[in-house]
This record gives structure tokens, sequence and C-alpha cells, in this order.
């Protein structure tokens, strides 16, 4: 059941406004007063709307910090698909005597999640798998930061060894940047990363360049017939 609210209507409710500072700053609460911020952290998680969403994700945070009990952030990520939160506090903040068969099920059920030893959120895995099914066409993907965009470079530039594969960068900081990742993550897979239109044979059957426009544009100057099998375009933007 989703709520529409909004913070301003949040702000209106007088009786709010004084629990939620007093929870803040951490000063003591009874029982009955931490019952009534989970409550109004859960209708605000079910909110429509983005902002009111968030604090009600921050309540539900601040209290299984002050409380120790993370019972509540780990249903709350189970069901909004949040499976790294959920496989952490299962893994590290719930003790043995306290799990079971849904901990245990969670668990199973949590790691097809897991690739290449790290656990995807529920819409990371559907990325990928969008990214896997549109690879041969031309797509576009926006996300939010640490979101997962970078795996999928590391997984195009995998699936293209020996072929030619031109990635496009905003910057020379995001160049330097998506280089040394790459370096780390696929050593031996190209014999060298091109970042500058000097570094570029177009004697060499494979190819793999990091680029910003500028510099590949002096390439294709310099080898007009240059054709690359995949292209990416990676397009950050700070807000």
């Amino acid at each position: 059941m989703n709520y529409d609210l909004t913070l301003n209507q949040i702000k209106n409710i007088k009786s709010f406004s004084p629990l939620y500072q007093q929870f803040i700053t951490r000063k003591p609460l009874s029982a009955k007063q931490y019952e009534v911020i989970l409550a109004l952290a859960i209708c605000f998680i079910n909110a429509d709307a983005e902002n009111v969403k968030r604090l009600g994700y921050r309540i539900i945070v601040e209290y299984c910090n002050q409380s120790n009990n993370y019972a509540p952030l780990y249903e709350i990520a189970i069901n909004k698909g949040l499976y790294p939160v959920s496989r952490f506090i299962e893994k590290h903040l719930i003790r043995d005597e306290e799990k079971n068969f849904f901990t245990e099920w969670n668990d199973a059920f949590t790691q097809q999640f897991v690739k290449n030893n790290i656990c995807l959120s529920e819409q990371q895995d559907s990325l990928t798998k969008f990214f896997e099914n549109k690879k041969d066409k031309t797509i576009s993907i926006i996300a939010p930061t640490s979101y997962g965009k970078s795996e999928l470079i590391i997984k195009a530039v995998q699936e293209y060894e020996g072929r030619k594969i031109c990635i496009l960068t905003s910057t020379k900081a995001l160049l330097i940047q998506t280089k040394k990742r790459i370096q780390n993550e696929c050593k031996g897979l190209f014999k060298k990363i091109v970042v500058h239109p000097e570094m570029y044979d177009s004697n060499e059957p494979s190819c793999l360049a990091v680029l910003t426009q500028e510099r590949l544009l002096r390439i294709f100057k310099k080898d007009p017939s240059l054709a690359f099998d995949c292209i990416i375009i990676d397009e950050a933007h700070e807000c």
C-alpha cells in the first residue's frame, strides 16, 4: 500500500517534528515513542515521493544503529530488493541463535544475486540482465552513482577480448579512472590500453581504447577506415 505523502505534509504534523528531533538527536525515547517512529517510517517508505521514502529509510537505519537491533532494516532490505544490505546483516549482525527458517531461506534466495563474489540489488541485477540482452543494440543506461554501470563496462571489455572496443569518456579524469579499473580487473585481455592517438596502431587486429571525444576524433583522422566492434559512451554528470 502506497501513501501519497509529501515532506510539507509531514512537517505540518505537529506531533512529528518534536518527536523526530528528539529521535535524531538521540535523546531518550519511551518504548511507545519508538513504536510510533517506526510505524511512521514504514508509512514513509511506502510513500510515492522519493524524498519521503528516503526519510523513512533514514529513520529505520538510525533506529537500528541506536538500538543495535537490525531486524527492521533486514525486513525492509529483503522486501525492497536491497539484497547487499540484507545479506550483510544476516552474515554479520544477526546472532546464530536469532536465525530461523526465514533467514536461511532468504539467504538461499539472495544467493542468486551474487555475481563474482559481489551481491547485487534487485535493480542492479535487472540492469545487468537488460544489458546482456541488449548488448548487440544501441542502448542508453541512466542510473545513479554506484549503481553498477562500471561493472557493465568491465563486462563488455571481457566479452570483446581480441576485438576492437572503444570507451568514450566525458573528461580526462574519468578516462584515468576508467583505465585504472580496467587494468585492475582485465589484466592480460588486451596488449595495451590506448589513451592517446599516438598509441593507436592500425596494424593491430584488436584494440581497447579509452578516450575523450577529442582524442577519438584525432584517431579517426589518422585512420578514417577504423570501425569499432563496440563503443561505450560513459557520460557521467555531477549533480
